[in-house]
């Protein structure tokens, strides 16, 4: 028995599934359907038709995933085979929903836990989140409260830092004092979305500085510094006055969504951007027009959106070989990605719910697969795209 902090956006206890009316199926475009030893034989020993034990018989195949055995489901035609012409799931229809696995049961919920704290959202690859950050203006802001867990029952699969991740970081130590700081940073309405991130980049620069030195316990410190530094009037307004390059930045972001093809889903909506085999200037900007009109009265969506990805992508240290610095530029590339494909989408159809579509899409790719989020960090440090500059100039 223990007690937890439990920190989680607004929106996260208005979240409901719909279920067979979804216009992205989570029981389908997925590689892995994790099930657990101890699950699996829970599903095997319950009685069931001989129809469908044939199908899980023929369906389950156990494979190595993040270091460890499970279980996973044999897609077909890229959607789980228990998924019913309604577009539901066959064994919680039979069973209950408690015969499902702990993945099947809580997604797209998440959860981390570091420190006595316990950080709750959803995925943005679910296009209802999406839907509720497009509603909400408070969707992302954050309550917290004491709560009393038995044993290991969180409520939601819990991301427990390992003695392993944390010899190979030690500021993961800081995680929660490091998260508060870039999450102030971008709530902050007296910047935009774009120039709060330019300056978490430039905050980010200076920690890892510390990082990089060995000097891991300077971390409180110098975030009481950096707070002084990064909000004044001089500082702002030097980021604010960048003028914006779209050549650059949609040379680099449409390089890097271009190469990593085969990882993106539903690549082909970037082709409506595409003219001779890369990303055209002039239909990006009409397609960013063409969004900036359908979400009047909502552009505080993209702030929103970039709040859900400091808490899906574990803010500032997702991936603990990498920097702060180079967590923070995954960041910021992911929102560029991400703005790209919606103005993709705009040019294909002009439609709200796709757009958000669009934006689950991308978020299938990189809030789910922490190898393409580091070889996104390695395409852009061959092509040395990883200097603070290039952070304004994908950004503005």
């Amino acid at each position: 028995m223990g007690y937890y902090t439990v920190i989680e956006p607004k929106y996260y206890q208005q979240f409901r599934c719909v279920g067979g009316s979804c216009e992205l199926n989570c029981c389908g475009n997925w590689g892995n359907i994790v099930w657990t030893d101890s699950e699996y034989e829970k599903l095997c020993s319950t009685e069931m038709s001989e129809e469908l034990r044939s199908k899980v018989n023929s369906s389950f195949f156990k494979k190595e995933f993040k270091g460890i055995q499970i279980w996973n489901i044999r897609q077909q035609d890229g959607e789980c085979p228990f998924l019913t012409d309604k577009k539901l799931c066959e064994l919680q229809l039979t069973f209950g929903e408690g015969i499902l696995s702990q993945t099947c049961r809580i997604y797209p919920r998440t959860a981390l836990m570091n420190n006595a704290v316990l950080m709750r959202n959803c995925y943005l690859s679910c296009p209802e989140t999406g839907k509720l950050l497009y509603d909400n203006k408070d969707a992302m802001e954050i309550s917290a409260r004491m709560v009393q867990v038995r044993g290991a029952t969180l409520g939601v699969s819990a991301t427990v830092e390992s003695e392993q991740n944390f010899n190979a970081n030690p500021s993961l130590k800081y995680r929660n004092i490091l998260f508060d700081f870039f999450y102030g940073l971008c709530s902050d309405e007296n910047y935009s979305i774009e120039t709060a991130l330019v300056l978490g980049g430039l905050a980010a620069k200076n920690l890892s500085e510390y990082e990089l030195s060995g000097k891991h316990d300077s971390i409180p410190d110098i975030i009481k510094t950096l707070k002084k530094q990064i909000n004044t009037p001089e500082r702002i307004a030097s980021v604010d006055s960048i003028n914006p390059d779209n050549r650059i930045k949609i040379g680099v972001i449409g390089t890097l969504m271009l190469d990593m093809a085969r990882e993106v889903k539903s690549l082909n909506i970037l082709e409506s951007l595409c003219e001779n085999g890369s990303i055209d200037v002039q239909k990006y900007l009409l397609g960013e027009q063409t969004v900036k009109k359908l979400f009047e009265g909502h552009e505080f969506y993209f702030r929103n959106m970039v709040l859900n990805m400091l808490f899906e992508l574990k803010a500032p240290i997702y991936l603990p070989q990498r920097t702060i610095y180079e967590n923070w530029l995954l960041i910021c590339t992911c929102y560029s990605m991400s703005l790209m494909m919606m103005n993709a989408q705009a040019l294909v159809e002009p439609d709200i719910n796709l757009i958000l579509k669009a934006a689950a899409l991308l978020d299938m790719s990189y809030g789910h697969n922490e190898k393409l989020s580091d070889q996104i960090i390695n395409f852009l440090k061959d092509r040395n795209f990883d200097k603070s500059a290039y952070i304004a100039l994908m950004l503005k």
